[in-house]
């Protein structure tokens, strides 16, 4: 359902085939936007982090290679995306992701860019379509703990298409 409300900030997340960025807007007009090398290869990252929350867009036909760390720990890697490496999914005993986590491009202002430890914790789960999925999530960088800034509940997956 729409909101009435005015949003004051908004910042749009993007990455499609090599190209991608971060714009964000204040009151409408453009306060700022990274849509270079280094804000691509992060957003490359972040994009397929986020395909766990689209289970079936990650099936071995799609080309999604897959390995096992343990009953509780698994990676895939999406060699189509270049600039993003493997991701670690995290799974509760009754078979729920808990979190995912994956080396993802940070660069501050007057640092060098590394590559540092990026995760997302999940809670709760939700149905669309025949598919369930975490219902929230807190992301944030670790950096020896972790230390979420964002926090997002999904209201909705659109536009899903499964080769």
């Amino acid at each position: 359902m729409p909101s009435d409300r005015f949003a004051l900030l908004e910042v749009t997340d993007s990455y499609d085939q090599g190209r991608g960025g971060t714009v964000g807007r204040l009151a409408g007009r453009k306060l700022f936007a990274d849509t270079g090398a280094d804000a691509a290869r992060s957003a490359a990252t972040r994009a397929v982090m986020e395909s766990t929350l689209a289970p079936a867009t990650l099936l071995p036909s799609s080309g999604v290679r897959w390995a096992a760390d343990s009953d509780r720990e698994i990676r895939f890697h999406r060699p189509e995306i270049a600039e993003a490496g493997e991701v670690t999914i995290r799974i509760e005993e009754d078979g729920r992701p808990s979190e995912v986590e994956a080396l993802r491009w940070r660069k501050e202002k007057n640092r060098e860019g590394e590559m540092v430890p990026f995760r997302c914790r999940f809670s709760g789960e939700r149905t669309f379509n025949g598919m369930t999925v975490p219902e929230g999530l807190v992301a944030g960088w670790v950096s020896g703990v972790f230390k979420p800034f964002f926090e997002a509940r999904i209201a909705s997956i659109a536009g899903i298409s499964v080769p």
